[in-house]
């Protein structure tokens, strides 16, 4: 039986030793700092990854493999690049500096050599100088003179001595001659250099100086461009509310569900419990999933109408007043529905005459996933197909008005075309047609990114209201007349995210819960601001604001991209786009 010895050399731990037994050794043995490591180090021993690495058993012995450590792990000071085979008698080292372990094999392997040691450059012994010729002749001389006794100078006559002499000045002479001429040849160079130079550099300053007044220039038309930018992005909000403040318009709606064929307003039923109330009436369906009971009878205002009232934003898109907005502002009967609760659940049972009744059967305190999002023109009791598809049932509106900031008087308008995709849908406002200002649209889809500054107009419902008295000059009506005058808010922010929610990729799909959206920063505008116009830092309009929901206290919102919005302005686009 063969162990396996892991001893710490150094570290917090250091003399200590973990044994593994062959039982032991058929799971991965893991390393690290991590307290759920078969081999634990101490958190002082920080150079060290929480899972260092592991040992395993191979088909020749054993394996170390690195766990993807912060700062490596070294056998024999060599760096392991995913893994290393071990040997008795190896060390291993967690990261250079870190702590070292011996491995050790127990029984050890018949004739198990010692680790290769990997040594350091040698450094080469200095190179001896060696010395001169003179020296050594001298040092021989002396040797010799010490051996054979001191070697007598010989003696010179005047007339060599005189000869000597003639002859030195005359080289003198020479040399001075020469030296002198090379210093005259080398003062006249010079002083030709320093001319030329001189003109060079008076040319090179001269283009270093154009150069410099060139990069001046570009370097101040720079700093204007960014001051100017910096000033634009600084006053944009303020800049677009004053350029388009006016085409953002505040949009009231009132509706009503209703029976095709007969016209007749849908009602959801409320049924009468002995001692508990009167709740809202809800059926439950073979699959689990739950409808509201819907009638045509409002039996004496007992139940209660599919309808409801309320105001949103839109934005001029054409001098002939068609204005773009929400979906769920100009048709909200193909929106999500706030159903009642809590609510009976009722069920079809014969009763003691055969006769069929509704009996309750249950109660819903809140709303299942089934009618979280209950779309009335979407009931299952119409079956329709789409937006399109009104065959069971239609939403009628009962009144559709615009404002125009600052004014008080109501603009009656009409329903136009209906995204089947999108929350996005067209009305028409007949007064000021021709002479209205309207917005430029951009096609941001593929360009917009996350941190892009955005601004949204509207006019939220959480806005400070403004009223305005006016006296009547109708001699029949001489009460005076309130009427609430819209004021458009501006607020700035980012593109939080991108969310592309129905593109295809290489793998397959992308779908999103919330379709294709421009995630936003401002969450303070709040209800009442869907369908107005987002705007890039340019002036464009490349989203429609849509609030997404409420999840806790706070409130996502989001602008359905300008291209949805494209399409209803050209149906020829939507017919032929592909997404």
């Amino acid at each position: 039986m063969t162990r396996l010895i892991i001893r710490h050399l150094t570290g917090a731990k250091a003399n200590q030793e973990v044994s593994f037994d062959e039982a032991a050794q058929a799971t991965a043995i893991t390393i690290g700092r991590d307290a759920t490591c078969r081999f634990a180090f101490d958190d002082a021993d920080d150079a060290v990854s929480r899972q260092h690495a592991r040992v395993e058993q191979g088909e020749t012995g054993y394996v170390l493999v690195d766990a993807g450590s912060a700062n490596g792990t070294l056998v024999n000071r060599v760096p392991v690049h995913g893994k290393a085979a071990l040997t008795h008698g190896d060390i291993v080292q967690f990261g250079r500096g870190g702590p070292q372990v011996s491995i050790h094999l127990d029984p050890p392997p018949p004739a198990a050599a010692k680790a290769t040691r990997l040594v350091s450059d040698t450094l080469a012994k200095p190179t001896r100088l060696a010395e001169t010729s003179a020296g050594a002749d001298s040092a021989k001389g002396a040797a010799k003179g010490t051996a054979q006794g001191a070697v007598q100078p010989s003696r010179v006559g005047r007339a060599t001595v005189e000869r000597m002499l003639g002859t030195e000045r005359d080289r003198s002479r020479r040399l001075t001659v020469n030296i002198v001429a090379g210093v005259v040849a080398v003062a006249g160079a010079i002083g030709i250099w320093q001319v030329i130079e001189a003109k060079k550099r008076d040319e090179s300053t001269s283009a270093q100086i154009a150069a410099a007044k060139g990069q001046l220039a570009d370097t101040n038309k720079v700093a204007g461009q960014r001051i100017a930018d910096v000033e634009a992005k600084a006053n944009l909000a303020r800049r677009i509310k004053n350029d388009y403040g006016a085409s953002t318009v505040y949009i009231e709606a009132a509706w009503r569900l209703t029976e095709t064929n007969s016209g007749r307003q849908i009602f959801h039923s409320y049924v009468k419990l002995p001692e508990k109330g009167t709740f809202p009436a809800y059926i439950r369906l073979e699959d689990g999933s739950y409808e509201p009971l819907l009638t045509t009878e409002d039996k004496g205002g007992a139940n209660r109408p599919i309808a409801s009232s309320h105001s949103g934003t839109g934005f001029v898109v054409s001098d002939n007043g068609l204005i773009m907005t929400n979906r769920h502002v100009a048709a909200a009967w193909h929106a999500p529905y706030g159903l009642k609760f809590p609510g009976v659940v009722l069920e079809r049972q014969k009763n003691d005459k055969g006769q069929v009744e509704m009996v309750a059967v249950d109660m819903l305190d809140s709303a299942p996933e089934s009618l979280s999002n209950w779309v009335p023109s979407r009931s299952r009791f119409f079956k329709t197909m789409g937006v399109a598809d009104s065959r069971s049932v239609t939403g009628v509106l009962n009144s559709l008005s615009v404002t125009f900031a600052g004014s008080k008087l109501r603009n009656a308008a009409t329903l136009g075309t209906i995204s089947p995709e999108a929350d996005v849908a067209l009305i028409k406002v007949e007064a000021g047609a021709g002479i209205l200002k309207k917005v430029e649209l951009r096609d941001s889809y593929e360009s917009l990114a996350s941190g892009d500054t955005i601004v949204a107009l509207g006019y939220p419902g959480v806005s400070a209201k403004t009223y305005m008295v006016t006296n009547s000059a109708d001699a029949l009506v001489k009460d005076e007349d309130v009427a609430m005058v819209p004021e458009v808010s501006v607020n700035q922010g980012i593109v939080s995210k991108v969310v592309r929610g129905n593109k295809s990729v290489t793998a397959g799909k992308v779908i999103s819960t919330n379709g294709d959206l421009f995630e936003m920063s401002i969450n303070s505008s709040g209800q009442g601001n869907s369908g107005g116009p987002v705007f890039d830092a340019d002036g464009k309009v490349v989203g429609i604001f849509s609030t997404i929901g409420r999840y806790g206290g706070a409130t996502l919102t989001g602008a359905i991209p300008i291209r949805y919005g494209l399409e209803l302005l050209d149906p020829t686009r939507s017919a032929v786009a592909q997404r």
